[in-house]
C-alpha cells in the first residue's frame, strides 16, 4: 500500500528554512497561518520557524501530530505533493517508506525534481474520489489511486524521472528483466509525420534546429500529440493530423499542465509578444 503526503511549499527544496518567505506567494499557507508551522520572519524576510518541510530532504522523515502510523499500511511508494497558489496540487517528489518509528515515517534518500519536471494541476478530488479533509497523509490503494498517479507520471515520463541521490555510489549497467504495461505512442505514426514535413520549424516559436546547430540539427523536431495519451480510450485511431511539430522548449511548456495545454494558446501568446516587440 502506498501513501500520498501533503506538505507545505519550501523554496529551499525542502532542505532548509525558506528565504524571502514574506514575499513568496507559494508560501501563502504559512503566511496566512493556515498550517501550524510557527511562521515568523526576520528583517530580511527569511523564515525563523522550525518545520518538517525545512528538513524533509536532509533528515528524510515526516512526523504525525495525530498519533502513530499504521506500520502495516505505511509501506511502499510515497508521493509528495503541495498546494499551489490556485489550490491545485503539485507532485514534486517520490520515494519509498524505509521504516516506521512511532509518530515518525522515515524514507529512502530522495530529493525533489527540478521545477520544470514537477507535475502540476493535480486535483485531489479526482484522485481520491472525495475532498482531502484534515491530516497530512493518505494511504492509497495500489490498484486504484497509485495506478492513477503512475499513469500520470508515465504519460510524462521524460519529464519526471526517479529522484537521484548524488552521494550514492553504485555500479551502472546491470541487466534486469522487467515486465510492465504502459501506453505507448506509435513510432510508425511519428516517423510518418516527420517524413511528411516540408518545414522543421517549431509551429509555436519558429525555432529551427539546423539553423542553430548545423548538420547535427538537420531534420530534427519533436512531435506533439494534440490528444493526450492519458485521455485516450482503448482502440482510438490517431492520424498524422493529430500531431504538431514543436521544439523541445515549447513541447515541455505544453506538458507543464495536466492535461497538456492547447498549443494554439501558446502560439497566440507568442504572437502577442512578437507584435509588442
Amino acid at each position: 500500500m502506498g501513501m500520498i503526503i501533503r506538505v507545505n511549499f519550501n523554496n529551499q527544496r525542502w532542505a532548509g528554512k525558506c528565504k524571502n518567505a514574506d514575499s513568496d506567494r507559494r508560501l501563502y499557507k504559512c503566511q496566512k497561518k493556515l498550517m501550524k508551522t510557527g511562521f515568523k520572519v526576520d528583517k530580511k524576510g527569511n523564515c525563523l520557524a522550525n518545520c518538517w518541510e525545512s528538513t524533509l530532504c536532509t533528515k528524510f522523515f515526516w512526523g504525525n501530530e495525530k498519533g502513530n502510523y499504521d506500520s502495516e499500511r505505511a509501506k511502499g511508494k510515497v508521493f509528495f505533493i503541495f498546494a499551489d497558489k490556485d489550490g491545485s496540487r503539485v507532485l514534486f517528489a517520490k520515494s519509498r517508506v524505509k521504516k516506521v518509528e512511532d509518530d515518525k515515517l522515515f524514507f529512502e534518500k530522495f530529493r525533489p525534481m527540478e521545477q520544470e519536471k514537477w507535475i502540476e494541476g493535480l486535483l485531489l478530488k479526482e484522485l481520491l474520489g472525495k475532498k482531502w479533509g484534515e491530516g497530512t497523509y493518505r494511504y492509497i490503494d495500489e490498484k486504484n489511486i497509485e495506478n492513477k498517479l503512475k499513469e500520470i507520471i508515465s504519460s510524462r515520463k521524460e519529464y519526471f524521472d526517479d529522484p537521484i541521490e548524488t552521494e550514492i555510489i553504485d555500479i551502472e549497467g546491470r541487466q534486469s528483466l522487467k515486465k510492465h504495461l504502459i501506453k505507448e505512442r506509435s513510432i510508425k505514426l511519428i516517423n510518418a509525420f516527420k517524413n511528411s514535413l516540408k518545414s522543421f520549424d517549431c509551429m509555436i516559436c519558429g525555432f529551427n534546429f539546423e539553423q542553430t546547430y548545423g548538420k547535427l540539427g538537420a531534420n530534427f523536431i519533436e512531435a506533439h500529440h494534440t490528444k493526450p495519451l492519458s485521455l485516450l480510450k482503448k482502440g482510438v485511431l490517431i492520424s498524422t493530423k493529430d500531431l504538431v511539430a514543436l521544439c523541445s522548449n515549447c513541447h515541455r511548456m505544453l506538458h507543464r499542465s495536466s492535461p497538456p495545454s492547447d498549443w494554439r494558446k501558446l502560439l497566440e501568446k507568442d504572437n502577442d509578444l512578437r507584435s509588442k516587440n
